[in-house]
């Protein structure tokens, strides 16, 4: 595979807006009203013999208590033994809403994103898409579930198909009031027309939060289909005001 072409299965895998890094899926909190959120990431992901770096910045602020805005951008890098490309992706903006908060907490999470990213080489769709997040979370005292589904147009110069759907569901265990491990499954549409398989996805990590502004995480993802990585490395840091 060139290393143009297999650049596009990389928006397949890494979503650069989530909470809790280092899982995909978001939870169904907010950061309360005037809170700021700063979360920096650096991600790895190995394709045999083609490699992958992403490092998105997140900015997430409270408007209300049960409403967030949040904005993220990331820069790529994707080589092999002959070639390098680089640019930045395409920019998100997200209304995060709690809807119910009892029993169960329920939310959603629409989305736009802007073409800010070079799709000549792979690292952008090259036109304005939107779709919208259902967030599911389940609490319990040492436990947190959380699942969210996804769906979203797929609008693009870079012949994929036009719209797109994901899945996922994780669990938090927390050990101490500090550190926590996680685990999750994701599933998602095929972007790709020559290929009918679903991609999938195993993470595994822990989050370690130094105190109530500052939280390190770090992850290991597994690939379960061929368009996914062989593995990916996940670490972040995550600062609140």
């Amino acid at each position: 595979m060139k290393l143009h072409e297999n650049i596009k299965f990389f928006f397949l895998v890494s979503s650069i807006v989530f909470a809790g890094h280092p899982l995909n899926t978001d939870d169904a909190f907010n950061l309360g009203k005037n809170s700021f959120e700063f979360e920096f990431v650096y991600e790895f992901y190995d394709y045999d013999a083609i490699m992958e770096m992403t490092i998105p910045i997140t900015f997430s602020y409270g408007l209300f208590n049960n409403s967030d805005i949040v904005f993220s951008l990331a820069y790529h890098k994707s080589w092999d033994d002959n070639f390098t490309l680089n640019s930045l992706g395409d920019a998100t903006i997200e209304l995060k809403q709690i809807l119910y908060d009892d029993l169960l907490r329920i939310g959603i999470k629409p989305f736009v994103t802007l073409p800010t990213g070079d799709e000549s080489i792979g690292f952008g769709k090259g036109k304005v898409n939107y779709g919208t997040y259902l967030l599911l979370t389940k609490e319990w005292e040492e436990l947190h579930i959380h699942t969210q589904f996804g769906y979203s147009t797929n609008h693009n110069v870079i012949g994929e198909r036009p719209d797109f759907w994901e899945y996922s569901l994780a669990a938090e265990k927390f050990l101490s009031n500090k550190l926590s491990t996680v685990i999750e499954f994701g599933i998602a549409r095929n972007c790709c027309f020559e290929s009918l398989e679903h991609t999938k996805f195993l993470l595994g990590g822990i989050i370690y939060q130094i105190d109530d502004m500052f939280v390190l995480d770090l992850g290991l993802m597994k690939g379960l289909t061929d368009d996914n990585p062989n593995f990916g490395l996940l670490s972040g840091i995550t600062l609140g005001l």
